[in-house]
Parts: C-alpha cells; structure tokens; sequence
C-alpha cells in the first residue's frame, strides 16, 4: 500500500509539473515580446532622424550680421559675427559657438539646438558672455518645410520675471538662414528687435 501511494505521488508530480510548463513557457514569451517592444521604443527615441538632418544642414563656419532694434522706431545697431557649428552627440545635436562685438564690447555665445523624437519638437538652449542664466526655447506649431518657429522664456532683469519672446529660424538656401528675434514693447505691441543672417563661410 504504501509503494502504490508512492507511486501515485510521483504521477501526481509529473503529471502537474507538465502542465505548468506552457504555461511558463507562455509568460517567457510574452516577457520577451514585451522586452523586444521597449527596447525598439527605445530605440525610435534615440535615433536621428530627418529633423536632426535639417540641423545637421548648419553644420560649418557662418558670416553673420546682426540687426538689433532697441524700440520699434529705433535704427538699428549693425554688428558682424562668426559662427562655427559643429554636430555632437553622433548628430543628434548640433553645437554654436558664436562670437561678435555689441556696443564696441567683445561678445561670445553658446547654444544647442536639436529635435526630441518624444516631443516632436525642436528645442534649443542658448548662454553668452551678457547673461548668467540660460535661454530655453521649443518649436511651436507645424515644424515641416524651412521654418521653425519658436517660443523662449526669457530672463528679464528690468522686471525680475520672465517673459516669453518669439523667434523664427528659416532657411533662405543652402548657405544662408535667418533668425530674427521679437520683444514687445510696454503696451505689449509685438515688434523684431533682432535679425541674424548666416551667410556660409565653409
């Protein structure tokens, strides 16, 4: 009696045991599956695409001239600037380094632009030698053809707030763009207080 209970346990055990196994076997499958699918999301995050490819069209030295309007009615101070962009990050980015003079003073400045594939924006980040802080700007509305608009909160010392500017970035050619800049006035009239235009040096 006592082998016959035996016996039967170990049936028991064998007959159980087989039944998990496609049961486990299904849960391994569905966790490579779910795994295969965050990585290729992953993936799709991290990798450049043609809006990267657009930055990556600035890539190069720049003549630059610089417009800038202090009022509406004001003339404008004309400076000349370089600028030398180079790609990082295996062209995920593309890096500024800008350097001019403004009022007879030497100016420099740095700035990153790229594309974040989860926003579905373009983004860019800017600091220079007449600030201690940092320039955050996204890209607003339809972000196809050769303009970029943007919309940046800017430092304001006059009032200790920030304020949002506008800018707007188009390509004129293949070896030039431009970039002008909008400040309101006190009434809050919208007026362009700066143009940049980047003409290709190499």
């Amino acid at each position: 009696m006592k082998k016959t209970m035996i016996l039967i346990g170990c049936v028991f055990v064998m007959l159980t045991g087989s039944a998990f196994l496609p049961a486990q076997e299904t849960q391994a499958t569905t966790a490579d599956e779910e795994m295969k699918a965050m990585m290729e999301m992953w993936a799709a995050y991290a990798t450049p695409g043609e809006p990267h490819q657009r930055l990556a069209e600035r890539v190069g030295t720049w003549n630059v001239t610089v417009r800038f309007w202090t009022s509406p009615d004001a003339p404008p101070q004309v400076s000349k600037g370089v600028s030398r962009i180079e790609s990082i990050m295996d062209g995920r980015y593309i890096l500024d380094h800008f350097e001019s003079d403004f009022n007879g003073q030497p100016f420099k400045g740095m700035g990153i632009s790229g594309y974040d594939n989860f926003k579905k924006k373009f983004f860019a980040v800017w600091l220079d030698s007449m600030s201690t802080g940092i320039m955050r700007a996204e890209s607003q509305g339809d972000t196809a053809g050769d303009t970029i608009v943007y919309l940046a909160e800017t430092p304001d010392p006059a009032t200790g707030t920030y304020k949002m500017t506008r800018s707007v970035e188009t390509k004129v050619d293949a070896d030039t763009f431009r970039m002008e800049a909008y400040d309101k006035t006190p009434d809050g009239k919208e007026f362009r207080n700066m143009e940049m235009i980047y003409q290709r040096r190499n």
